[in-house]
């Protein structure tokens, strides 16, 4: 993964390293609902101001976060 071009565009103005944060942020929201409705508790609304406003913070948020910390945190989050 360090040696992943992070500056490489994979999709329409996505580099690789904002596909992986932009996939992190929606496997968060997956663990928040789960552990939610596993408690029988509300679940919540990660993308209450619609789709584009999360993707964006989710990228923002992990900006400046390497590759291989994007992807270590990732997996640490569904693994429970």
């Amino acid at each position: 993964m360090d040696q992943a071009p992070t500056d490489k565009y994979i999709y329409p103005h996505w580099t690789i390293k904002q596909y992986i944060d932009h996939i992190s942020g929606w496997d968060d929201a997956m663990v928040e609902a789960l552990e939610a409705h596993a408690k029988n508790e509300p679940v919540p609304q990660s993308a209450a101001r619609g789709i584009d406003a999360y993707n964006a913070q989710t990228v923002s948020t992990r900006e400046l976060s390497t590759l291989r910390a994007v992807g270590e945190n990732s997996l640490q989050a569904t693994r429970g």
